[in-house]
């Protein structure tokens, strides 16, 4: 789980495999960003602009970056 702001990311396989999510502080706005591959480790940029995260969509675990809504999603 890391925390940037008052936006929390985190991985869950709730689903069967692990995705990234994110929700607010207080637990609410759940939003599921990635639905390919095992993925895994979210961590903010600096800025808190961007999640980087493990995954292995490829076969191989490789770090991903994506914006803090699942959009622009790539390695």
């Amino acid at each position: 789980m890391n925390k940037a702001g008052n936006l929390i990311a985190f991985s869950s396989n709730v689903s069967g495999q692990y995705q990234i999510y994110t929700m607010d502080s207080s637990g609410n706005s759940l939003t599921q960003l990635t639905t390919l591959g095992n993925n895994r480790d979210p961590a903010f940029n600096v800025a808190g602009t961007k999640i980087l995260y493990t995954s292995q969509q490829s076969g191989q675990p490789q770090i991903y970056i994506m914006n803090t809504d699942g959009s622009g999603n790539c390695r």
